[in-house]
């Protein structure tokens, strides 16, 4: 018969062979028979247990290789969450003298899973000590599976896997590692990648096409917005601001609103990441503001550490203008050159915008300041500035 093989005394046709193969691949390997079979023989461990209470640990390994079933190991290695504290050295111990591949596979998705408990780091230090090479590492290079049974051997197995792929890329670490986007231990290793390193670790990976931050920053958000928040405070706090990447930071404000008007996400970022990053957007508005006018842009760019808000104002036909608002002052540029830069007290400015009806009607020289833009004029702002704001904190062309 065309398009069928031999099976027993009958035939099965070509397409129900290959989607039984798929189905085979899919559901019935080994890892997956063994977690069923540990969740349905659950009502072993409590006696599983009392027997390795009752055992010497050093005895255990031999013990188990005597009397333990394979479904027993499964069974203790599926709920060894659940195990008091006391008893997983020794259900670790009884690992060591009793598994098979399917046990090993399950640790290793306990701690794809939950990589940041310690007992379950523990447990995978016992594989790499009873395995050689564990099979999801067959293809690592030798070093490389060196440098992580040293990690594991470590009080933070996270940061030494890190570093014992240095100077790899995150891309390259979980594809050496075997370590899928949507695992935790994916999203715990960004963590321990990006906080606290040198801005040029940010620029580098920021420039990889293989890595997408943006993507990345939400895949941690939607795991764990606290892991996500870490990461974010280390970028900002990390990164000069000036260099700061656009799209990542318009992508955070799609996703956790508007920084001005923080919401508790942004507050946990904490005060000094989000004023970090309301100097960023400060800086954008007076990069868009002054466009062709690199002077003025440079000049102010020096203040906005200080600068509490920058507030562009267009009415009607009149020029447009830019507000400058700081503790005890308010400046005001407008985007056409030839126009002087006016300084009021906070209370001043309050009661010429009030009664403003075009932005010509800002320039009040009876109860403010005009700074005119001429001569050595950064000299002359940042003289008259400094008794009311101090001096540029970052390097001003003057």
């Amino acid at each position: 018969m065309s398009g069928a093989r031999p099976r027993g005394f009958q035939y099965e046709p070509m397409h129900l062979a290959q989607a039984r193969q798929k189905l085979s691949e899919a559901y019935g390997t080994a890892r997956t028979t063994a977690s069923m079979l540990a969740r349905m023989n659950q009502w072993r461990l409590e006696g599983l247990l009392e027997q390795l209470a009752y055992q010497p640990e050093e005895a255990i390994p031999d013990w188990a290789s005597a009397h333990l079933e394979m479904i027993d190991m499964y069974v203790l290695v599926m709920f060894y969450g659940t195990v008091e504290p006391r008893l997983h050295s020794k259900v670790r111990a009884a690992f060591a003298g009793c598994h098979d591949e399917a046990a090993l596979w399950m640790v290793w998705k306990q701690f794809l899973d939950q990589p940041e408990v310690r007992a379950v780091q523990q447990f995978m230090q016992t594989v790499l000590e009873v395995e050689e090479v564990p099979p999801w590492w067959q293809a690592t290079a030798p070093d490389l599976l060196q440098g992580v049974r040293g990690a594991f051997r470590s009080e933070n197995p996270l940061s030494g896997l890190i570093l014992a792929w240095q100077p790899r890329d995150l891309v390259e670490v979980f594809d050496g590692l075997r370590v899928d986007s949507e695992d935790a231990l994916a999203h715990a290793l960004v963590v321990e990648y990006f906080v606290g390193p040198s801005p040029l670790r940010w620029k580098t990976m920021l420039g990889n096409s293989r890595f997408d931050w943006t993507r990345w920053c939400a895949l941690l958000d939607d795991k764990s917005r606290k892991r996500a928040q870490t990461v974010v405070r280390s970028y900002l706090l990390s990164v000069p601001v000036e260099s700061l990447d656009e799209h990542v930071l318009r992508s955070l404000i799609v996703r956790w609103g508007d920084p001005k008007t923080p919401t508790v996400v942004w507050a946990d970022v904490g005060d000094e990441a989000l004023g970090r990053m309301l100097e960023w957007l400060r800086l954008q508005q007076i990069a868009e503001f002054f466009e062709g006018d690199n002077e003025r842009y440079q000049f102010w760019k020096g203040y906005l550490e200080r600068c509490q808000e920058v507030q562009r104002i267009e009415m009607g036909s009149s020029p447009a203008a830019v507000v400058l608002y700081f503790d005890l002052i308010v400046l005001v540029e407008y985007a056409n050159t030839g126009n002087a830069c006016y300084r009021y007290r906070r209370d001043q400015f309050e009661q010429v915008f009030k009664k403003a009806r075009t932005t010509l009607d800002l320039k009040d020289s009876a109860r403010g300041v005009q700074m005119v833009h001429g001569g050595a004029w950064q000299s002359n702002f940042a003289d008259d500035l400094a008794v009311y704001i101090g001096y540029p904190t970052k390097k001003v062309p003057f």
